[in-house]
C-alpha cells in the first residue's frame, strides 16, 4: 500500500510520485480506476516486474485523498541519467537536448543520440521534431523493449529552444538565433574566432583558442 500524487495518466494506467527526484515514482497498471493528474491517492496493489519495468498491478483498493494538488517538481537531469532505473516512473526534465534521430514508425525519436523520446501520451501526428534542433523536454521515464524512454505528457512538455546550423560539414553553431550566448563546436581545431553582427560590425574576436 503506497500513496502519491498522480503525475500522468493513460487510458489504462497512471504514474504516482511521493516526492521530488530519484526513486520516488512508480507506474500503476489499472484499467478499473481513473484518477486524474493532481489527485493524491492511496493504492493497494501487487508489485511486479513487467519485462524489466517495475509496476503496481492487480489494484484492489484505490482511495482518492484529495484532488488538485501541486505536482512534484520535474527534476533536471542529463539525457544520460534520464535513462537509468532510479528515474523510472519519475517526472524529469532535460534541457538543451538535440534531436539526433527523427521519429520512427512508432513515434519514437532520440535526443543527444542516447535518450529515446516517446509519443505514447501526445499526438505524434500533430507535431514532429526537427533533426538538429534543440529542445527542453519534461516527461515521465518509462522502460519497455529493453530501453528507457522519456514520455512527455502533452506537446506542452516539449519546447524548441533553438535550431543548429552546421557549416562546411563540421562547424556547428547554436542556438540560432542567439542573443547573449552562442555555442560553437567543431571536429577540427579552431584557433581564432571573429564574430560580426548583421550589419557587418565586429562584436567579438577570440585568439589562441
Amino acid at each position: 500500500t503506497v500513496s502519491g500524487i498522480v503525475t500522468a495518466t493513460t487510458g489504462y494506467s497512471y504514474y504516482i510520485q511521493d516526492g521530488d527526484g530519484a526513486w520516488n515514482g512508480v507506474y500503476v497498471y489499472d484499467d478499473t480506476n481513473s484518477p486524474v493528474v493532481g489527485d493524491d491517492v492511496t493504492v493497494t496493489a501487487t508489485v511486479s516486474e513487467y519485462y524489466g519495468l517495475t509496476e503496481l498491478t492487480t489494484v484492489t483498493v484505490l482511495t482518492t485523498n484529495s484532488s488538485g494538488n501541486t505536482l512534484p517538481n520535474a527534476v533536471l537531469v542529463t539525457t544520460a541519467d534520464a535513462g537509468t532505473e532510479q528515474y523510472e516512473g519519475v517526472l524529469v526534465s532535460v534541457e538543451n537536448a538535440e534531436c539526433t534521430a527523427e521519429p520512427d514508425q512508432y513515434g519514437q525519436w532520440y535526443v543527444n543520440s542516447e535518450l529515446q523520446i516517446d509519443d505514447s501520451m501526445y499526438d505524434g501526428d500533430a507535431w514532429s521534431p526537427v533533426l538538429g534542433s534543440m529542445y527542453d523536454i519534461v516527461g515521465i521515464v518509462d522502460y519497455s523493449f529493453d530501453e528507457y524512454g522519456l514520455h512527455p505528457r502533452s506537446l506542452d512538455d516539449i519546447t524548441e529552444i533553438s535550431s543548429v546550423n552546421t557549416l562546411s560539414g563540421s562547424l556547428r553553431l547554436y542556438p540560432n538565433p542567439a542573443s547573449t550566448t552562442l555555442n560553437v563546436s567543431c571536429i577540427s581545431n579552431i584557433t581564432n574566432i571573429s564574430i560580426t553582427n548583421m550589419i557587418g560590425q565586429k562584436v567579438m574576436n577570440i585568439n589562441n583558442i
